[in-house]
């Protein structure tokens, strides 16, 4: 069913809890604000008017001592499309449920993201962004994938900000994610400091995980595999992870471009 961005009606007591909440994290200008996308009850109206008039049309021939005809019809809407129907409308009610009324605000330095009575706040320069991609359908059946972010909020703890959310907030947030914090983190390299991105650390020196290390010297550009895992290769050795257990991983890339280049010069 067709979904699109749904703005509730305006509700200044939330908005006045969101200005609060970002002016208390110190998230700068507010940017802008998605809406998630709700499938609408009113895309089902047609299939109902069809179902009411063969339900109707089996009664008619019933009374008339059609029984074929109403056996047919009868089959027909206790099988496969009804229940297909059915099914569909549940999973829109727990949909609409679920996000109703909720809304994502980006701004300068972080954004807030509310649902129902959760509202969270995360801030660019210490959250860390782990990208959950799904796909409904094959991309031979013109499937896209969608984005789910899981974030750290200012108390450490996780949220969710999901698919329902329409438009390019996913690639908006981590690219503000590698624009705040590129400079401070290459600054933190080239003083001496290691800077971990899950199971990938990287330093002025080299680049490893928990059982080996790379020179940078050595290291050649990243090799995109199968089911979202990355390779990268330095002489004899190599490190595959997953890009969905790399936490921010739009900033690792680039520092890793950087320093990659910085030292093949």
């Amino acid at each position: 069913m067709c979904a699109k961005p749904v703005p509730p009606a305006y509700d200044s007591e939330l908005w006045r809890r969101i200005s609060a909440a970002a002016t208390d994290a110190d998230l700068g200008r507010h940017v802008r604000t998605y809406w998630p996308s709700l499938p609408q009850w009113r895309r089902f109206i047609p299939f109902l008017v069809i179902l009411g008039i063969l339900d109707a049309v089996a009664v008619a021939a019933l009374r008339a001592g059609e029984t074929g005809i109403a056996v047919l019809i009868g089959g027909f809407l206790s099988g496969g499309p009804t229940l297909v129907l059915l099914i569909t409308m549940i999973k829109v009610a727990i949909r609409r449920r679920r996000y109703g009324g909720a809304r994502l605000d980006l701004y300068e330095l972080g954004l807030v993201r509310v649902r129902r009575a959760d509202l969270r706040v995360a801030r660019y320069d210490s959250t860390a962004a782990l990208p959950r991609v799904s796909v409904t359908r094959p991309a031979r059946e013109g499937g896209t994938p969608t984005y789910h972010l899981d974030l750290t909020d200012i108390t450490g703890r996780r949220f969710e900000v999901s698919d329902a959310f329409s438009g390019p907030w996913a690639t908006e947030v981590q690219q503000a994610i590698t624009t705040l914090r590129f400079p401070r983190d290459l600054a933190a390299v080239h003083a001496g400091h290691r800077i971990d991105f899950g199971e990938i650390w990287v330093t002025e020196t080299a680049i490893g995980d928990k059982k080996r290390s790379i020179p940078w010297a050595e290291v050649e550009p990243i090799a995109t595999l199968p089911h979202e895992l990355i390779e990268i290769r330095g002489g004899r050795k190599s490190l595959v992870a997953s890009k969905l257990n790399l936490p921010n991983f739009e900033l690792f890339r680039m520092l890793f471009e950087h320093l990659r280049r910085s030292h093949s010069a």
